[in-house]
């Protein structure tokens, strides 16, 4: 049993599945199964993979919904669960056209071909109704996530980021791309299908690992998602 310093909530590609595969041997690590993994042996890169994923490799591949945050006094990892499933169980999945890769100064990243007004919805949903759940963020190096998290304000824009590495000199991140760009991006799904939510916990040693999958079902949109999460919540756009 782990016990975990920090939570979160993910985007993480189904097991198996071509981009699951490319992601655990990028980072060399495999956050649905908390293990390593073979590194990806890419040529011509100016520096080895691991240097340039940094800090994000103990992330794992996955896109925040929500990035992490330690657990505020007074809730439990049950009331994530509950929470979670509550909302998984409303939003049913997501399609998207595509996936393509995106500089960006955080480094470089996978991220949708264009928006999605339900995958906005369900970011707007989850910021609104784990705010409760946040503590105030802590000053600490190791658990700084690649994204501010929690306290990030419900309306600020939201873009689903698989990260794939760290912030890198403009010109060695134009490098990369180019080198990158062909090898990953004809692999990407089209379409691409969010069929789960994942609840990430961050274990002691700052390894994050999947803690369960939510698959999105869309079956409580006849009652409502506020029927469904306890204690009800007040003030939060549940429903449009």
């Amino acid at each position: 049993m782990h016990r975990y310093v920090s939570f979160a909530l993910s985007c993480v590609p189904e097991p198996g599945s071509d981009l699951a595969v490319l992601g655990k041997h990028w980072f060399g690590w495999d956050v649905d199964s908390g293990t390593e993994s073979a590194l990806l042996n890419i040529e011509k890169l100016p520096r080895a993979p691991l240097a340039l994923i940094g800090r994000h490799r103990r992330f794992g591949f996955q896109a925040p919904i929500l990035a992490p945050f330690r657990l505020a006094r007074g809730h439990s990892p049950l009331d994530l669960h509950h929470t979670v499933r509550a909302i998984a169980d409303y939003f049913g999945p997501i399609k998207l056209p595509a996936l393509r890769m995106a500089r960006r100064r955080a480094g470089l990243c996978i991220v949708p071909l264009r928006g999605s007004p339900e995958l906005r919805r369900v970011a707007t949903t989850v910021r609104g109704v784990f705010d409760r759940f946040c503590a105030p963020p802590a000053r600490s190096a190791r658990s700084t996530p690649p994204r501010a998290a929690c306290d990030m304000p419900s309306e600020a824009p939201f873009e689903l980021q698989f990260q794939i590495t760290d912030g890198v000199l403009p010109a060695e991140q134009a490098r990369v791309f180019s080198i990158l760009r062909p090898i990953i991006e004809p692999n990407l799904p089209r379409p691409f299908v969010i069929r789960s939510l994942t609840l990430l916990g961050e274990d002691q040693h700052g390894w994050f690992r999947k803690i369960q999958r939510y698959p999105l079902g869309g079956t409580s949109r006849v009652r409502g998602l506020q029927d469904d999460l306890t204690p009800p919540l007040t003030g939060v756009p549940l429903s449009w």
